[in-house]
């Protein structure tokens, strides 16, 4: 009797071993915390929380976020599809002196300054967009110098804006709105 039983229990063993493993991917497994150096997802994956990341994300195809994203730098070398409005937010307003350089801190920069004065603008970097916007009730003169391509002086008066893209080494006027 013991040895007829000895193979069926092997058997028996066998294949739940077998229907065991075969179904070791379907486990979910929910963890408090996950670190590691290395993760590789081959199908979707869904963060129903934040996701905080020190290093790059990496994406073969396509990279969704829905809700709220932000980030130091985004970088992406293929196209850029938006579902919904782009909003850049305004950066805090540089106060401008007279014969001061102004360093943009953003794309939407807010300028600002205790009377009229005249300024120009530091060297950008390859692509950059910039938009200055004069909040203060004074006139701010960005002076058309070297390594500037504008149409000519801007006078900014309180709500005037000057639209650039920096290309090469030079700042580019890409329009200006007398408000």
């Amino acid at each position: 009797m013991r040895k007829a039983t000895t193979p069926a229990v092997v058997a028996l063993v066998l294949i739940l071993a077998l229907f065991v493993g075969a179904n070791a991917q379907a486990v979910a497994t929910n963890f408090t915390w996950v670190v590691t150096k290395l993760l590789t997802v081959t199908d979707t994956a869904t963060f129903t929380d934040d996701v905080n990341v020190a290093g790059n994300i990496t994406a073969g195809s396509a990279l969704a976020v829905t809700g709220g994203a932000s980030a130091a730098t985004l970088s992406v070398s293929g196209d850029v599809a938006l579902g919904a409005d782009l909003a850049i937010a305004p950066r805090t307003a540089i106060s401008v002196t007279n014969g001061g350089i102004i360093t943009p801190t953003g794309t939407i920069q807010m300028l600002e300054s205790a009377g009229n004065v005249t300024a120009t603008l530091a060297a950008g970097t390859s692509g950059q967009l910039l938009t200055l916007i004069n909040t203060s009730n004074t006139t701010i003169l960005l002076l058309d110098t070297t390594g500037q391509i504008f149409s000519g002086n801007s006078s900014l008066a309180q709500w005037d804006n000057a639209s650039f893209v920096f290309y090469g080494t030079s700042w580019i006027q890409t329009g200006e709105s007398d408000n």
